[in-house]
């Protein structure tokens, strides 16, 4: 009877390893995606996307948006690029555990019967610019979206690898370059965009690397043929990451420090200060 009674409580302690392990697995892969809205027919879908394993899911299929098993989403941005009434899903694909991707993939989404179909619209190299991110946005209000593509590398006149903001738009099912610009002021590592001023077009919002490794974050706008400076924060000792988040009916730049928002105030430079949001 002991023996029995053993053997049924390393049965139980089998299956509770199992069953943790299952719920472990679960919470850590799905902890790994992301969620990305798409909408299409006047609704808005949320669909979980997993950059590692390089697929999307919807109603719990999977669409693979990769072309190789030992591929990876570097990023991914969704967007209509082309003004047909349908949105379109932008990806950098690269390599498994690297930073930088080699390919630009577009692909167009329809909705059918609570079912997602993609096409491929869109496919072009760009391992030689090693592309690390993508971003949609609208500089100039001229009712075509514009690529941000950020690119690691080598330019003519500045040697040596660094990360370049590169601006495309999508013509006649091509990409049409807008401005690809070697350097801002300083040298930086992540992007966003948004409408900080409701004039009704995206700032060019980077985290720039300044002297001793530290970090400021700056605001540029477009004006033509390339952007001015338009406001800048404090120095920080290390900004990680920026975003755009919409609180209150306006965008503000969430930091790993605070909230930042455009100031009517000026630094001595004539540049607006972007200040720590007041709660």
């Amino acid at each position: 009877m002991q023996k029995n009674l053993s053997y049924k409580k390393y049965i139980y302690f089998f299956l509770l390893i199992i069953l943790i392990s299952f719920i472990t697995n679960k919470y850590f892969k799905d902890s790994s995606a992301s969620t990305i809205q798409i909408f299409s027919d006047n609704k808005s879908y949320s669909i979980k996307c997993y950059p590692k394993e390089g697929f999307i899911k919807y109603k719990d299929k999977k669409y693979y948006l990769v072309s190789e098993k030992d591929k990876m989403i570097i990023d991914i941005e969704v967007g209509d690029i082309d003004n047909n009434d349908k949105e379109d899903i932008l990806i950098i694909e690269g390599n498994k555990n690297s930073k930088y991707g080699d390919n630009l993939i577009i692909y167009e989404i329809n909705f059918f019967f609570n079912e997602i179909h993609i096409n491929e619209k869109y496919r072009n190299n760009l391992a030689p610019i090693n592309p690390w991110t993508i971003k949609i946005c609208d500089l100039d209000n001229d009712s075509e979206l514009d690529i941000f593509i950020g690119a690691y590398k080598e330019t003519t006149y500045y040697p040596g690898l660094e990360n370049r903001p590169f601006f495309f738009n999508y013509k006649d099912n091509k990409l049409v370059k807008k401005w690809t610009g070697s350097k801002l002021r300083a040298p930086f590592k992540d992007v966003c965009f948004g409408d900080l001023d409701g004039n009704g077009t995206d700032e060019f919002i980077v985290i720039e690397e300044v002297e001793d490794g530290k970090n400021i974050v700056s605001v540029y706008y477009w004006f033509g043929f390339g952007f001015i400076l338009q406001g800048e924060s404090k120095i920080y000792k290390n900004i990680e990451y920026i975003k755009i988040e919409n609180i209150d009916g306006r965008f503000l730049i969430k930091t790993n420090f605070s909230y930042l928002e455009l100031s009517a105030d000026k630094n001595e430079n004539g540049i607006y200060l972007l200040k720590e949001r007041s709660n």
